[in-house]
Protein backbone atom coordinates (compact mmCIF):
# COMPACT_ATOMS: atom_id res chain seq x y z
CA UNK A 1 0.00 0.00 0.00
CA UNK A 2 2.76 2.59 1.12
CA UNK A 3 4.63 1.38 -1.88
CA UNK A 4 1.78 2.51 -4.31
CA UNK A 5 1.37 5.57 -2.82
CA UNK A 6 4.94 6.22 -3.03
CA UNK A 7 5.17 5.28 -6.48
CA UNK A 8 1.79 7.43 -7.10
CA UNK A 9 3.36 10.34 -5.72
CA UNK A 10 6.38 10.16 -7.80
CA UNK A 11 4.87 9.33 -11.06
CA UNK A 12 2.89 12.89 -10.72
CA UNK A 13 5.76 14.69 -9.70
CA UNK A 14 7.75 13.82 -12.55
CA UNK A 15 5.00 14.42 -14.85
CA UNK A 16 3.87 17.18 -13.50
CA UNK A 17 7.83 18.89 -13.99
CA UNK A 18 8.05 16.57 -17.51
CA UNK A 19 4.89 18.01 -18.81
CA UNK A 20 4.99 21.88 -16.85
CA UNK A 21 8.20 22.65 -17.47
CA UNK A 22 10.39 20.78 -19.56
CA UNK A 23 7.50 20.54 -22.53
CA UNK A 24 6.75 24.20 -23.18
CA UNK A 25 10.42 25.15 -22.93
CA UNK A 26 11.29 22.81 -25.69
CA UNK A 27 8.40 23.27 -27.81
CA UNK A 28 8.75 27.97 -26.53
CA UNK A 29 12.70 27.39 -28.06
CA UNK A 30 11.90 25.46 -31.36
CA UNK A 31 9.04 28.48 -32.29
CA UNK A 32 11.63 30.63 -31.18
CA UNK A 33 14.14 29.16 -33.79
CA UNK A 34 11.97 27.96 -36.70
CA UNK A 35 9.43 31.09 -36.74
CA UNK A 36 10.36 33.59 -34.78
CA UNK A 37 8.46 36.48 -36.37
CA UNK A 38 5.24 34.66 -35.59
CA UNK A 39 6.25 32.88 -32.38
CA UNK A 40 6.49 36.81 -30.74
CA UNK A 41 3.54 37.81 -32.13
CA UNK A 42 4.12 39.85 -35.42
CA UNK A 43 4.94 42.63 -34.04
CA UNK A 44 4.27 45.96 -36.13
CA UNK A 45 6.87 48.91 -35.68
CA UNK A 46 6.56 51.80 -37.34
CA UNK A 47 9.24 55.02 -37.63
CA UNK A 48 11.36 52.51 -35.04
CA UNK A 49 8.19 52.46 -32.68
CA UNK A 50 6.51 49.37 -31.56
CA UNK A 51 2.31 50.09 -32.66
CA UNK A 52 0.87 46.88 -32.23
CA UNK A 53 0.95 43.29 -33.27
CA UNK A 54 -0.45 41.85 -36.86
CA UNK A 55 -2.52 39.04 -35.11
CA UNK A 56 -4.07 41.05 -32.63
CA UNK A 57 -5.50 43.49 -35.41
CA UNK A 58 -9.07 43.33 -36.95
CA UNK A 59 -9.72 46.72 -39.07
CA UNK A 60 -13.71 47.32 -38.20
CA UNK A 61 -15.43 49.60 -41.11
CA UNK A 62 -18.59 51.37 -39.82
CA UNK A 63 -20.83 49.14 -41.28
CA UNK A 64 -18.85 45.44 -40.30
CA UNK A 65 -19.06 46.98 -36.61
CA UNK A 66 -22.60 47.31 -36.80
CA UNK A 67 -23.28 44.00 -37.72
CA UNK A 68 -20.74 42.94 -35.07
CA UNK A 69 -22.31 44.36 -32.54
CA UNK A 70 -25.66 43.00 -33.92
CA UNK A 71 -24.78 39.27 -34.30
CA UNK A 72 -23.36 39.57 -30.46
CA UNK A 73 -26.58 41.02 -29.16
CA UNK A 74 -28.64 38.16 -30.98
CA UNK A 75 -26.35 35.65 -29.48
CA UNK A 76 -26.88 37.48 -25.62
CA UNK A 77 -31.14 37.04 -26.88
CA UNK A 78 -30.70 33.83 -27.86
CA UNK A 79 -29.23 32.54 -24.55
CA UNK A 80 -31.17 34.43 -22.03
CA UNK A 81 -34.37 33.21 -23.83
CA UNK A 82 -32.60 29.66 -23.31
CA UNK A 83 -32.25 30.27 -19.75
CA UNK A 84 -36.28 31.17 -19.35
Amino acid sequence: MKKNFLISVLFTLVTTVMFGIIYPLVVTGLAQVLFPKQANGELIVQNGKLVGSHLMGQPFTAAGMRAFRRSRRQIRARRFRRIW
